[in-house]
């Protein structure tokens, strides 16, 4: 995992507009620009969840996305069923 990627995580989490976030932090805008890290505790909290749910699915590399054909398809792998 990237060293920044939970930080990362955590900036779209918390951001207003989630959806622009989340573009910012794909296209590697994030690389180049100072944000602001958050701190809720909240937010560390659905990480967490995340993070455990991708783990229980066998899933460790981002993006990773279940098709509607029932298989994941993460960027560094091929697709696999969804449990």
């Amino acid at each position: 995992m990237h060293k920044d990627a939970e930080n990362k995580v955590k900036y779209v989490f918390c951001a207003q507009d989630k959806a622009k976030a989340y573009e910012e932090a794909m296209t590697g805008k994030l690389d180049d620009m100072k944000y602001e890290v958050c701190t809720k505790p909240e937010i560390s909290d659905l990480l967490k969840v995340h993070k455990d749910t991708a783990a229980k699915l066998g899933i460790s590399g981002t993006p990773s996305y279940c098709k509607q054909s029932g298989h994941i398809r993460s960027k560094f792998s091929k697709d696999r069923g969804c449990p």
